[in-house]
């Protein structure tokens, strides 16, 4: 799967939570499907859009370039495809309400 560690909100410096980035392409197909959506947990996926199908809670997604920039946060009900944001390089997934605080423009990072 994977690099593990924390997802660090800068300029806070806040530990938003575990972070796993998910390498493969079975992984990435299936990102929060693959695991329950558990609060303070954020799967990353190196791609320029998501999907929500077959999922049965919305998601927050967090769109970013290849330095980490904020590009967009949206929530993304079930069933959908996120629009793709150009420069978009990583997007991170977690439950509904977990980037409260990450504006665009932030920086989030694996640590």
């Amino acid at each position: 799967m994977v690099d593990a560690g924390w997802l660090i909100h800068e300029p806070s410096g806040r530990r938003l939570g575990a972070a796993v980035v998910l390498k493969s392409l079975h992984l990435r197909l299936g990102g929060m499907l693959l695991g329950a959506i558990v609060s303070g947990v954020f799967k990353g996926i190196p791609d320029f859009w998501v999907h929500s199908v077959g999922m049965k809670h919305p998601i927050d997604i967090a769109l970013c370039d290849k330095n980490g920039r904020v590009l967009k946060i949206m929530t993304l009900q079930p069933n959908r495809v996120s629009t793709p944001v150009l420069g978009t390089k990583m997007i991170w997934e977690a439950a509904v309400g977990s980037f409260a605080g990450v504006n665009k423009g932030d920086t989030l990072r694996c640590a």
